[in-house]
């Protein structure tokens, strides 16, 4: 039976959150209301970070990834939606342009190497989204792309259209967001591998804890075999 590979993006092909304190600076020109920002995401990427957390919730939120972790505080500020999403998309202009983004050389190359077909599913829209993939150097490289998922909520369809393309295989879902990746994943019967940059609780029947251990095990479960 053929696997078919659904990678989420931010993450997942790439990880860093050295954008954050810009990012934070360029939605507000009050001082103290940046610097109580940076506080709050200091604060909860610290309490997400210890050993004794399992769950990644804030006032019944899920906040699975630095984009909603920083989506969380920008609320808290009462700052506009619409301006919210102007300024993401003017950071990730500059993410690419500035290269914010290291590179994991060994897992871009190890994705290339799939044999497997493969699934690009992100939350991103097009416009953003396409960007970091030519800047990763996987353009052309998936077989399908689904941008603007709007995950959890929209997975179920998703997955029933590339079980339509895909009849009798095996899907794994791969990422990092507990909730959106894997919760609702799981919830369909997939394989899930989480991706915990948090701390190092196996919160999934297959977890790895940075993008290193990510290229390990593709390369062994979807390479080497």
């Amino acid at each position: 039976m053929n696997n078919v590979l659904i990678f989420d993006m931010d993450g997942t092909l790439y990880h860093t959150d050295n954008f954050v304190d810009e990012y934070i600076e360029m939605l507000t020109d009050e001082v103290g209301i940046q610097q109580e920002m940076k506080n709050d995401y200091r604060s909860i990427m610290e309490e997400f970070s210890s050993e004794a957390r399992e769950h990644f919730h804030k006032d019944d939120m899920p906040l699975g990834d630095v984009w909603q972790v920083v989506r969380f505080i920008s609320s808290k500020q009462d700052i506009p939606v619409d301006y919210q999403f102007d300024v993401f998309l003017k950071i990730r202009e500059k993410m690419i342009e500035e290269k914010m983004i290291e590179v994991d050389d060994r897992l871009i190359h190890t994705i290339k190497r799939l044999k497997n077909p493969t699934v690009l599913m992100t939350n991103s829209p097009e416009d953003s989204a396409t960007p970091f993939i030519e800047y990763l150097d996987l353009n052309n490289i998936f077989d399908h792309q689904i941008y603007d998922a709007k995950k959890p909520f929209n997975m179920e369809r998703h997955i029933n259209e590339i079980k339509a393309i895909y009849p009798d295989c095996n899907i794994y879902k791969i990422g990092d967001n507990l909730t959106n990746d894997i919760h609702s994943s799981k919830a369909l019967g997939l394989n899930t591998i989480y991706i915990n940059h948090y701390n190092t609780n196996a919160l999934n029947d297959v977890t790895v804890f940075s993008l290193e251990e990510l290229n390990e095990y593709l390369y062994k479960n979807f390479v080497e075999v």
